[in-house]
């Protein structure tokens, strides 16, 4: 299991950025299925370049935030917890 990195990077639509400026990022909002997995959580991934061109991109500080390895990969992470908008800020914009 790695360390959690300090920073980390969740990607969105851009018609959800007003939402996470104010609410913050909520596994409550979408229930993600990735090869059978169900898990409520906010994927987060250590390496900016795993997001998509033409996405919003949200940098998380992860300080005081419990985040866990996704199923032991290297680079995915997830958090249960929502995530307030004091901990977040966007660094890019979908065009």
């Amino acid at each position: 299991m790695s360390r959690k990195p300090r920073k980390l990077y969740h990607q969105s639509r851009r018609s959800r950025r007003k939402a996470i400026a104010a609410n913050g990022l909520d596994p409550a909002y979408g229930l993600r299925r990735r090869r059978g997995c169900g898990t409520r959580a906010v994927y987060l991934t250590s390496e900016r370049d795993d997001c998509f061109p033409f996405t919003d991109v949200w940098e998380v500080d992860t300080r005081g935030i419990e985040v866990e390895q996704h199923f032991g990969e290297e680079t995915w992470w997830l958090s249960q917890a929502v995530i307030p908008p004091s901990r977040i800020r966007l660094v890019q914009s979908e065009i």
